[in-house]
């Protein structure tokens, strides 16, 4: 199984675990900015790291989906 497929089978655990029949739309959505939350940091992280390795800011902007301003502005 290659990376892509995993991350599609835990998006698939975490939206069936993330709201029980019962949760409320509001507890959904805080669910989903504590894993946006934990997501951010997890980002910032690996831009660290790769920053670390000598990556330049095109190539992590590329990698984000986003342009290299973007990425500084966001992660310097």
């Amino acid at each position: 199984m290659d990376i892509n497929q995993s991350l599609r089978n835990l998006l698939g655990t975490i939206s069936e675990t993330l709201a029980p029949d019962d949760a409320s739309t509001t507890t959904r959505l805080e669910h989903l900015t504590l894993i946006r939350t934990e997501l951010d940091k997890l980002t910032k992280n690996e831009v660290e790291a790769a920053r670390s390795f000598g990556e330049s800011w095109e190539s992590i902007g590329a990698a984000l989906g986003t342009s290299k301003q973007s990425a500084w502005e966001k992660y310097k």
